[in-house]
């Protein structure tokens, strides 16, 4: 299943590429990051690990921030974009094509942060992802770990939406109209279901695969661990944000993320 989690990423790296390049990926742009940066910190200095840094938008922005950043992606495509930029306009970027539950040759302790940002859960080996994170993070240093909200989140089975937004015209996807209420058929539903990313301001449509767990799952598997929730936030848009997508007001109702930052306790 990995592999083809995998694969799906390995097609779709110029699509995601042209969406989160040119200003179109707006929740990440609108509400996700200035949160995740204003739980961030000062990052001057700091050592940083990019965990499922695509194509390397975030490691960027956290690079000029005035970290030394190193960013990991399973998809080979999708570093080769990121390299591909760092010579365009060099940051001091390293990338490593890995694997995010078997980071060999990253060394023990090696990092101040990590960041595993609207990634966690596409990761299957979630225990093992968990695990490298707190060992190749430092003691007292910290996770950030953002994710689409699981007591929110749109997802499938069998091809049939059970979790999401219901609209007015929820069978028009070009003309939805208001948003009404989140449904919820089975919160503790887990398992795989296909993304299709198909809104009319990507350029290429494209699938991917990703995780359905609970916040129980989530807090779980980063206690076993050594990593300890202090501090959390539900994104909520800013007015800067609702002016450039007047669409994100319904997450001043509903948040669409959540957002962790987690200590590693443990030496």
């Amino acid at each position: 299943m990995a592999n083809e989690v995998k694969e799906c990423w390995e097609d779709a790296a110029e699509a995601w590429a042209e969406f989160v390049r040119t200003g179109k990926d707006l929740s990440r742009d609108c509400f996700n990051n200035p949160a995740t940066f204003r739980m961030l910190g000062d990052i001057r200095g700091k050592t940083l690990l990019d965990l499922g840094c695509g194509e390397g938008y975030n490691t960027r922005l956290l690079a000029n921030r005035g970290a030394k950043v190193t960013g990991v992606d399973f998809s080979s495509e999708m570093i080769n974009l990121a390299k591909e930029e760092e010579k365009r306009e060099p940051l001091g970027l390293e990338y490593l094509v890995l694997d995010a539950a078997h980071m060999k040759g990253i060394r023990v302790s090696a990092f101040d942060i990590v960041t595993c940002l609207m990634v966690y859960m596409d990761f299957e080996d979630i225990e093992g992802v968990t695990r490298e994170i707190a060992r190749v993070l430092k003691p007292r240093g910290f996770a950030i770990i953002s994710m689409p909200h699981p007591c929110f989140e749109m997802s499938w089975q069998d091809g049939k939406k059970v979790a999401g937004w219901v609209y007015e015209n929820n069978d028009d996807p070009l003309n939805r109209g208001k948003p009404l209420y989140v449904m919820q058929s089975d919160y503790f539903m887990n398992g795989r279901y296909e993304i299709n990313w198909n809104m009319p301001r990507l350029k290429t449509h494209f699938k991917t695969l990703s995780f359905k767990r609970s916040l129980t799952d989530y807090v779980g598997v980063l206690g076993r661990h050594g990593l300890y929730i202090s501090d959390l936030v539900e994104p909520k848009p800013s007015k800067e944000a609702l002016a450039k997508d007047p669409s994100s007001e319904k997450h001043l109702r509903v948040p669409e993320s959540i957002i962790f930052k987690a200590v590693k306790v443990t030496d």
